[in-house]
C-alpha cells in the first residue's frame, strides 16, 4: 500500500502499491505557492457567493 502524508504527519494508506523510496514531498515555488493562494482563495469566494445565491433563491421561493 502507498503511504502518503497529510497534515498532520501520519500515514494514510491509498491502496496502491509503493516502495520504501516513494515518501517524497512536494515542494513549491514561491510562484506556484502564491498562485495556488490566489486560486484557493477565489474558489472560497466563488463557494460563498454559490451559497448566498441559493440561499436568497430559498427565501424568495419560501415568500412566493
Amino acid at each position: 500500500m502507498q503511504r502518503v502524508n497529510d497534515t498532520s504527519g501520519e500515514s494514510i494508506n491509498t491502496g496502491q502499491q509503493a516502495s520504501d523510496n516513494d515518501d517524497v514531498r512536494l515542494v513549491l515555488t514561491p510562484e506556484q505557492r502564491v498562485r495556488l493562494a490566489r486560486k484557493s482563495g477565489l474558489g472560497i469566494v466563488r463557494i460563498l457567493l454559490a451559497q448566498a445565491v441559493m440561499a436568497l433563491i430559498v427565501i424568495v421561493i419560501s415568500w412566493g
